[in-house]
């Protein structure tokens, strides 16, 4: 199930109480992990990477001190209002998303993660070794910084353009109950404990109202009646039994 507590309201004001304490929560706006390595040069050598939304379903992406500037998505985030150009709005999309059907969907987010980070892992990699030897680019140090932060924005704008595009493949996957559309059904000891083998139970304080069956209706033909004739008698019968049958609802409903 899912690990999200949500903020109390009416019921909680009703029934004290107290949920666990993920160490992870939904309501956190972003987390990060510092990475300082002295043997490299400044502008690489200290790494913020930085995930927005709730640490349990986000993508961490780097952003080396050196960069001339971050990706707009990741320096707009109104928790009021859904931004699809932000990282933020992005990865709670996701993680909300992931709430209908937690067990198995936070199994997708955590391997696009693990792949994205993994991309972001080696790029760095390639990076450094641009920063540590700005020599062999033309420009220099102001080409390297600029490579930098080019190609590390890009990286960030397409875990963004990825996470959109995970919550698509999340609803299509596992729409309807389903997966991939099939059918998978409840598990069976969650059955046994909901009481599943004796059906719903009768809903207390409230009975059922039984209707009594309908008089057959004898159609016959007088003498010499037509086939129209006999007919128009039957359409007259069948008005007037639906009419008693209306009236004999209202009653009940009025009582």
């Amino acid at each position: 199930g899912t690990p999200d507590r949500y903020n109390p309201g009416k019921g909680e004001a009703a029934v004290s109480g107290a949920w666990e304490r993920p160490i992870a929560l939904f309501r956190t706006s972003d987390s990060y992990v510092v990475q300082a390595r002295g043997w490299l040069p400044d502008e690489v050598g200290g790494v913020v990477w930085f995930g927005p939304h709730g640490a349990h379903g986000t993508c961490y992406v780097p952003f080396p001190i050196g960069m001339a500037a971050l990706p707009h998505a990741y320096t707009v985030g109104d928790p009021r209002r859904l931004s699809r150009h932000s990282a933020y709005w992005a990865h709670r999309y996701v993680e909300n998303l992931a709430n209908l059907r937690w067990r198995d969907m936070i199994g997708d987010v955590q391997s696009e993660a693990e792949e994205a980070q993994r991309t972001s892992l080696r790029l760095l990699a390639e990076l450094e070794h641009v920063i540590t030897a700005p020599a062999t680019l033309p420009g220099g140090a102001a080409a390297a910084r600029e490579q930098l932060t080019r190609a590390l924005t890009d990286n960030a704008e397409d875990v963004v353009r990825r996470w959109w595009a995970l919550a698509d493949h999340l609803m299509e996957k596992y729409a309807d109950g389903n997966v991939l559309g099939a059918s998978v059904g409840y598990p069976a000891w969650w059955l046994e404990q909901v009481g599943y083998k004796n059906g719903p139970q009768p809903i207390p304080g409230y009975h059922a109202v039984s209707y009594p069956p309908a008089p057959a209706v004898p159609v016959r033909a007088g003498p010499g009646a037509s086939g129209r004739d006999s007919g128009r008698n039957v359409k007259g019968r069948l008005h007037e039994l639906a009419q008693r049958v209306k009236a004999a609802r209202k009653d009940d409903i009025v009582q």
